[in-house]
């Protein structure tokens, strides 16, 4: 019986260290933080702002909700 519980934890030890290793994902360069404001009515109506840790410049967008997307500034 003691042999049985520890071969299936063995098993289930191996296995879990095989997920792990095919799972493992490389982090990411940095982070970003981004910050939107949507308010349908008001000037401007659409701000997003988007800043990576390992950069001094910013993204940002500023635009009525009718107006084209993607007219993006740096800072």
């Amino acid at each position: 019986m003691k042999t049985s519980l520890l071969r299936l934890f063995l098993l289930i030890a191996a296995a879990s260290v095989a997920a792990g290793a095919t799972l493992s994902v490389s982090a990411p360069a940095g982070a970003t933080l981004t910050f939107r404001r949507v308010f349908k009515g008001s000037s401007p109506e659409f701000i997003e702002i988007t800043v990576r840790e390992d950069s001094d410049a910013a993204v940002y967008e500023i635009r009525q909700l009718d107006e084209d997307p993607g007219r993006c500034h740096s800072r």
